[in-house]
């Protein structure tokens, strides 16, 4: 089975670029159609505004988390419901 939560950790991205954020944007289409939830964490102040400018992050199985140590709640809550 598809995993329940996947948490992509920013913290060495330095920028984000429109090939990048297609990548980006067909992992967390395919993360959608399995009902896999994607936290992103620790991104810069310009990865996020590129990210939220190409609607990214506000797919709806993506959250934005700024801490990691969030995220990795996050996705236990995620993976026992």
């Amino acid at each position: 089975p598809p995993p329940k939560a996947f948490i992509l950790r920013f913290d060495a991205v330095p920028m984000v670029d429109a090939s990048g954020v297609g990548a980006l944007m067909r992992f967390l289409k395919r993360c959608q159609s399995h009902n896999t939830t994607v936290f992103i964490t620790e991104l810069n102040a310009g990865s996020r505004d590129v990210l939220q400018r190409m609607s990214v992050l506000g797919l709806e199985n993506v959250r934005d988390v700024p801490l990691y140590e969030d995220a990795l709640k996050h996705a236990a809550q995620a993976v026992i419901r």
